[in-house]
């Protein structure tokens, strides 16, 4: 799927002018609200809700020209839309990040279970426990839906919402919405275009999925062979791994990093001890080694390089192994420096 292609519905929509509402009678517009389910068949309830024709005319506009504030400036000339691949650490602010559905059967079960309720108005939607909104466009044939975090505003006995008519203010008894602000994602076809992770993980659960992954990674990795020294400690270091900061980093290891770390650390371990070895008597000199080396001089209190076994304990950070196992620690070619390279694209 290539947004920037003009076949597809967003560039289409991104390339009508919103001077005229002429230019816009051809998009369909339905307005959603949308709760999430703890106990139930479907994770989602929904109802469509009515909206007046003014309400229409803006919310097309609105979007429209949402979509052309995310393109970008591509060589001062072209406006594209800049994407790339989802990552679970990082929430890029000068890209969408693209999440192809096909690759999760569990996100891709739940987005068809949020289709197929957006098709099912239920009547007895509570309005005041809505937790995002959606406005499903149709234009030449295409659907796309987009996303926002809105919930409604309710009054309470310590603040209550009024509108003014007929030169006085009177209290509103019904929940109050804010339409429209920033798209936090969109869903087309079998992709989800993410503009703001969290509504996202949200939305979906994946924060779930998350956890998960990160905790059969930890698994594997505690239960390697390296981990089962006397002061290694492997319990200690998955409590403090499951702190959700680290989650992401963890959760994102695929399963060929894990093969080869394994098969690899005594290798590592050597190359780590010969690093040691070589390091300067001097004083300056050391502390210069010390700052190329960078990260892989901290692993020296990480890492037994004689019997090759971790060393953890509850006092002390999990980063440095996290952004071992990672493979993270990086030599760049052209200052020959070590550094954490703290995200790929």
């Amino acid at each position: 799927m290539d947004l920037n292609s003009g076949e597809n519905i967003i560039q289409k929509l991104s390339g009508l002018d919103v001077g005229e509402d002429n230019n816009l009678s051809g998009i369909g517009l339905s307005f959603h609200l949308v709760r999430k389910q703890k106990h139930a068949d479907n994770l989602y309830q929904s109802k469509e809700v009515s909206v007046s024709p003014e309400v229409t005319s803006w919310l097309k506009k609105h979007i429209v020209k949402s979509l052309n504030e995310l393109k970008k400036d591509d060589s001062g000339v072209v406006q594209r839309f800049h994407v790339g691949q989802y990552n679970h650490e990082i929430n890029r602010q000068d890209q969408l990040m693209k999440f192809d559905l096909d690759n999760s059967s569990d996100l891709l079960a739940r987005k068809r279970g949020l289709i197929s309720e957006l098709a099912n108005s239920s009547e007895d939607f509570p309005e005041d426990q809505t937790n995002f909104q959606i406005v499903k466009l149709t234009y030449e044939g295409s659907s796309v839906y987009f996303c926002y975090y809105r919930g409604t505003k309710k009054s309470s006995s310590k603040k209550k919402w009024a509108l003014k008519t007929s030169n006085e203010y009177t209290f509103v008894t019904n929940p109050v919405m804010d339409i429209g602000g920033n798209i936090d994602f969109f869903i087309l076809e079998n992709y989800i275009f993410i503009v703001n992770i969290k509504p996202f993980e949200y939305a979906f659960n994946y924060r779930d999925h998350i956890i998960r992954k990160r905790d059969q990674r930890l698994s594997e990795i505690t239960g390697m062979d390296f981990f089962n020294g006397n002061d290694s400690n492997p319990l200690d270091f998955e409590e403090k791994c499951k702190a959700f900061i680290y989650s992401r980093s963890i959760a994102k290891i695929d399963r060929e990093t894990i093969e080869v770390l394994e098969s690899n650390f005594s290798d590592r371990c050597a190359e780590l001890l010969r690093i040691r070895e070589n390091a300067p008597d001097d004083t300056q000199e050391l502390e210069e080694y010390k700052r190329k080396i960078g990260s892989l001089w901290t692993l020296f209190d990480y890492i037994d390089t004689e019997n090759n076994k971790i060393i953890y304990n509850e006092d002390m950070s999990p980063t440095p192994l996290i952004h071992f196992f990672t493979d993270k620690i990086a030599k760049s070619f052209l200052t020959e420096d070590v550094k954490v390279v703290m995200a790929y694209e």
